[in-house]
């Protein structure tokens, strides 16, 4: 978005669409007990948030060994952690550091 302020812009149809947002982040997921199949984060356009996410997720499509153990970590965090957002953030931190280690993408150590 070009002006993450002007929530009215994006907030109502991400909602109409069937997603509820999280109060501390420009974070939407599907309401409660519907299934969990899409989230979307709404970051400012050009930002440094959005290129840094947009290069690691392109990394992970090109790249079949890291897509599968990030797969992997996030499976394993969401079974363990699956009523604790941060601890399921931090539980994926080690693998994420560990592709972007390994990887040619310039993407800072910030994406969880």
């Amino acid at each position: 978005m070009a002006d993450l302020d002007n929530e009215a812009a994006y907030v109502p149809p991400i909602e109409a669409a069937g997603c509820s947002r999280d109060e501390l982040h420009r974070y939407f997921r599907p309401f409660r007990g519907a299934p969990r199949e899409v989230h979307v984060h709404v970051c400012r356009a050009g930002s440094s948030w959005e290129r840094e996410h947009l290069l690691f997720r392109d990394h992970l499509r090109e790249h079949g060994g890291a897509r599968d153990a990030y797969s992997r970590a996030k499976r394993a965090a969401a079974a363990r952690w699956a009523d604790d957002g941060r601890a399921y953030t931090d539980a994926k931190t080690e693998v994420i550091l560990q592709v972007l280690a390994s990887s040619a993408c310039d993407v800072s150590p910030v994406i969880r």
